[in-house]
């Protein structure tokens, strides 16, 4: 059995570091894809993985670069932000057969119809990730949040049961923050209802969780977002509890008030971000079905034009 993950950030090293640990001296193996200095201290001292109070250095079996030869996969997670997808094309091809199953750990939806679509002869499952955890520096992964806060959500709805068994098999018993669920659209949806409504506000005014929930204002505009957020999904037939502005305001209440989003940092950061992918995808769903999103639109043309 081979299993890749390409990229080895916060998500896929955490995927990766656990997998790679409990497969260590196995005929399951694990193989990494990543690049530059990160992939050479991987290769040379293995990756070092933070969590829990634990630290622990794992090996895969194998690092993988661009422009490397690849063996086929088993199951392929891709574990990248959504704008990288089509550079990803060439290397996801060089490690895929007929037979191999790919899953997408993206936020928001857009990443995986991507992946759909440029990959229309393999079956292509789903999957959403709630963990906090970040490329230390290169070789090292931390993760930051409570033990009950990080869960890997794989699956597909059109899967057979025994498909579903089969990875439920291969990946559970490394973790028990990883569970294979048939209703993972659901899943998906919901994780995408969060991460877009406050990504959209927190890059908007460039806020930390603390400055937005402890205003009133920006409160008032953060259950806004859901509710236009739900106005799409219900048109779309997607399966979002209808209480989700009250839901999603009780978990970023949850949250340390000095975080911020990943989507916010790397848009002030000045490189490329996922604003397209979280917010852009609602307003241009609104226009597609004739649904105003009035909030989003306006935070999502302003932040266009920065």
């Amino acid at each position: 059995m081979n299993i890749g993950i390409i990229g080895i950030g916060g998500v896929g090293g955490y995927l990766g570091g656990i997998l790679a640990k409990y497969y260590a001296n196995s005929d399951t193996k694990i193989f990494f894809y990543c690049r530059g200095e990160h992939a050479a201290i991987i290769k040379d001292k293995g990756l070092t993985l933070q969590t829990q109070g634990e630290e622990y250095i794992t090996r895969p079996f194998g690092v993988i670069e661009p422009n490397e030869e690849s063996p086929k996969m088993d199951y392929l997670f891709i574990a990248t932000k959504n704008y990288s997808i089509l550079t990803l094309e060439p290397t996801i091809k060089g490690a895929i057969d007929d037979d191999t199953i790919i899953i997408p750990l993206m936020n928001g939806v857009d990443g995986s119809d991507m992946v759909k679509e440029l990959f229309k002869d393999n079956r292509v499952w789903s999957g959403c990730v709630f963990i906090m955890s970040r490329i230390e520096s290169a070789g090292i992964i931390v993760e930051s949040g409570l033990n009950n806060n990080i869960f890997y959500f794989v699956g597909s709805s059109t899967a057979t049961e025994l498909e579903m068994d089969m990875l439920r098999d291969i990946i559970t018993p490394a973790s028990k923050h990883f569970i294979v669920d048939q209703n993972i659209d659901k899943r998906v949806w919901e994780k995408f209802a969060y991460i877009s409504t406050l990504s959209t506000i927190a890059t908007y005014y460039n806020a930390n969780n603390g400055e937005i929930f402890n205003n009133a204002g920006r409160v008032k505009e953060f259950v806004s977002l859901n509710e236009e957020f739900l106005s799409i999904a219900m048109a779309l037939n997607k399966d979002v509890r209808d209480d989700i502005a009250e839901y999603n305001l009780e978990r970023a209440l949850a949250t340390p008030s000095t975080m911020t989003t990943s989507m916010q940092r790397d848009y002030y950061n000045g490189g490329s971000s996922e604003i397209d992918s979280l917010s852009g995808y609602i307003v241009r769903k609104g226009e597609e079905l004739n649904i105003t999103t009035p909030l989003y639109s306006k935070m999502y043309n302003k932040l266009r034009l920065l």
